[in-house]
């Protein structure tokens, strides 16, 4: 019947009657899952400080750089009262051989943090395995359709399930993330900011019921509201060189402007020895070489070990806090570097390509679009170059109007962390 709508209607005809019948179904769906919903918080409640609360964190499909839960997993594990265990979410959007790479980093790098993970899945066998009626609290990170069903939230249905989301919603696709059935069939969304707190409840398909009346911080970007201890991971880097990163996002993405620039950088570095520029692409960048761009994986990997093999540049692939926290500045296309960047205190510039008709190809969200204007922009190589003479001149202009609002819009309420906050939230759900 779909296929038969989809001949007879034109297209922009089909997408609004679908927007028609999709949303109010949704929400007479979510009517009763709340439904079920009040039923399992009256279950542990009764349950909490007698029996165990089982919670489960699913999350960490690439590993550090997708780390959102391990300050709320500690803090839920210090509590007697919570049993917990992480579950790694296989990245199945690679191919088989690559999602397999990507989950045993995964494990390696859970594990570097003191957390004993279970895995998704099951190398030796084939198959995912189901933690289906495992928990009791669920936290996932990732709305994605193309996420396994096993790790999505109608395997969890005896469970009250929370969303905090991996992206910042920075680009004009908010309402696209908020239409996947996760956002609008779990129990709760925390969202990550002040600004993605209005959008979420402006879009959602189910009027916002199940978004968080309260920002409360966001645990993947906590540490930059209290840094504490940083490692210099710039070990080539030598004394006085001005420590630049370069984030370019992967070649799916209709910003990337990674072909335009792939080697200006690297002849940048090989002429300005008063520099260091450091490659930190996007996870899924190799991939999307190889997949869109049909790069061979020697050309993928004679490319990266140009940057690891240069007297002055270096490939950094995973974590990014330390990086970060050691870097004078950041010329990107990655979107959520512009904030996650932008809380470190450092000046970034984001590049970004024009149509034939002088606009700007990059689109953002309303609140990308209030980041964007505090940031430096570049839409051509001689534009990228007097970003980095600026900022090798120790110049920063936007600094104070960017750090207010990275202070009026991100920092955690109440003198707590995100995590802490979250935590506290949820223990007032169960007592």
């Amino acid at each position: 019947m779909k296929n038969i709508i989809k001949i007879i209607l034109p297209l922009s005809w089909y997408r609004k009657l679908k927007g028609w019948l999709v949303k109010p179904y949704k929400r007479i769906k979510f009517v009763g899952l709340s439904i079920s919903y009040r039923k399992i918080r009256l279950r542990l409640r009764k349950q909490f400080g007698k029996e165990l609360i089982r919670v489960g964190f699913i999350g960490y499909a690439d590993g550090a750089s997708c780390d959102i839960f391990t300050n709320l997993y500690k803090i839920f594990d210090h509590d007697s009262r919570f049993t917990c265990k992480v579950i790694i979410l296989p990245y199945t959007h690679d191919d088989k051989n690559a999602m397999i790479k990507k989950h045993k980093n995964a494990m390696e790098y859970v594990r570097s943090q003191d957390i004993q993970p279970l895995p998704g899945y099951d190398e030796k066998n084939d198959v995912m395995i189901n933690y289906g009626g495992s928990f009791d609290i669920v936290f996932f990170e990732n709305e994605y359709d193309w996420i396994d069903p096993l790790f999505k939230v109608e395997n969890f249905r005896d469970a009250l399930s929370f969303v905090i989301p991996y992206g910042q919603y920075l680009a004009d696709n908010v309402q696209y993330h908020l239409s996947h059935k996760m956002m609008s069939e779990v129990f709760r969304v925390y969202p990550t900011s002040k600004p993605i707190s209005k959008m979420m409840k402006k879009y959602s398909d189910i009027f916002g019921w199940n978004i968080n009346s309260e920002y409360l911080g966001n645990p993947k970007t906590d540490r930059f509201f209290n840094v504490g201890k940083v490692e210099d991971v710039w070990k080539k880097a030598k004394e006085g060189q001005k420590r630049i990163i370069w984030a370019p996002h992967h070649t799916w993405a209709p910003y990337s402007n990674f072909l335009t620039y792939y080697n200006d950088f690297l002849e940048y570095a090989r002429v300005h020895k008063d520099i260091f520029i450091a490659l930190k692409p996007h996870p899924a960048l190799r991939d999307s070489l190889r997949d869109i761009n049909k790069w061979s994986e020697e050309e993928i990997k004679q490319y990266f070990d140009a940057w690891k093999n240069g007297e002055n540049t270096d490939l950094f692939e995973g974590a990014w806090f330390d990086l970060f926290q050691k870097s004078d500045a950041m010329v990107l296309d990655s979107l959520g570097f512009m904030l996650e960047y932008s809380l470190s205190g450092r000046p970034a510039c984001v590049i970004y390509r024009v149509d034939e008709n002088g606009n700007r190809v990059m689109k953002f969200s309303d609140c990308g679009e209030e980041l964007y204007e505090k940031l430096y922009h570049a839409k051509d190589m001689q534009e990228i170059e007097n970003f980095l003479a600026m900022i090798r001149r120790g110049e920063d202009s936007q600094k104070e109007v960017r750090l207010e609002y990275i202070k009026d819009n991100y920092t955690p309420p109440y003198g707590k962390s995100g995590a802490e906050n979250i935590y506290n939230d949820i223990l007032k759900m169960l007592e």
